[in-house]
């Protein structure tokens, strides 16, 4: 699977930066210009000399627990990575994290252990068990490289900017969002604040858009949150026991629609499950807007840097 990690849009994570074979990876991956990404214990880290390098505090759990691993990787386009710097057990285990991610994922041993490796990842995951990688292999899939295109630099990133509204919004990578668009926030109170007269006021508008999205095609995403012994404030006036949908946005009926709960699977891990990425999130929910839509929804940035 190793045409599956091309230097063009793979990155390189060490977990640990001691010992020949981290050093051995790093000097590979920063000839090839590939995207370095180090990982140092908190209190420790800092920005990498070159520009195709960044360093990222490990918090534990995993390379991806608690840190920027995966906006890094998801702002410069990697699609696989190659893990390198820690036991076999470690790196078997970020790597299979890595690919419920949506990466391909590889792990770098040393040439005595890459049998014994490949045994272990097979009997654990099977068919999606990850490559098993030596240094030599890794040489000879990163070669030496400055003039090859990279996705990190500027220029590629600056080609994948949509300049126009039609094109951002093309239905083809665009999600409609609808973020806590039920009875609890949406329905008409025994005291009516200003607050739920805005609310109700949108629902319209929710609806316009919803029809427009449904026969489009685009891909739509209703996100209600949900109460319960468990989850619901029992001294909060506005919630009900039982929380269903608003009239705008029953349960979804049609193949390009997808209910979540708010402590579900991520968007993007549903996006990849229903074969598109989405590039573009049109979100309504409850005021104020700047709270679960502004998190959920960021922008591409246009700055040249790696985030």
């Amino acid at each position: 699977m190793t045409e599956a990690l091309p230097a063009s849009s793979a990155a390189l994570v060490t977990l640990s930066n001691e010992g020949e074979l981290p050093a051995a990876a790093l000097a590979v991956a920063r000839a090839a210009e590939v995207l370095c990404l180090c990982a140092y214990p908190e209190g420790t880290a800092r920005n990498g000399a070159l520009a195709h390098e960044r360093h990222f505090i490990l918090h534990g759990g995993s390379a991806f627990h608690g840190s920027e691993l995966d906006i890094l990787l998801r702002s410069n386009q990697m699609h696989s990575v190659v893990i390198a710097g820690a036991s076999l057990g470690r790196l078997l285990h970020d790597a299979e994290e890595a690919r419920l991610r949506g990466y391909t994922a590889a792990i770098l041993v040393a040439p005595g252990e890459c049998d014994a490796a490949a045994s272990l990842a097979t009997e654990l995951y099977g068919s999606n068990a990850p490559t098993v990688l030596t240094i030599e292999a890794l040489a000879n899939l990163w070669p030496a490289s400055q003039a090859a295109p990279r996705n990190w630099r500027a220029a590629a990133k600056q080609e994948q900017l949509l300049p126009t509204l039609a094109q951002r919004l093309d239905p083809a990578h665009t999600a409609y969002v609808l973020i806590d668009v039920q009875n609890d926030f949406c329905r008409l109170k025994r005291d009516e604040s200003e607050t739920f007269s805005i609310v109700n006021r949108a629902l319209g508008n929710i609806d316009v858009l919803l029809e427009a999205a449904r026969s489009s095609g685009c891909m739509i995403v209703h996100i209600q949150a949900e109460y319960g012994p468990l989850f619901r404030s029992p001294g909060h006036p506005y919630r009900y026991p039982g929380a269903s949908p608003a009239r705008s946005c029953g349960p979804p009926q049609l193949p390009n629609s997808v209910s979540m709960a708010r402590f579900c699977p991520t968007l993007k891990s549903r996006s990849a499950w229903r074969g598109r990425g989405a590039r573009s999130l049109s979100a309504w929910r409850r005021p104020p807007a700047r709270s679960c839509c502004a998190s959920t929804a960021t922008a591409p940035s246009s700055t040249p840097g790696l985030m």
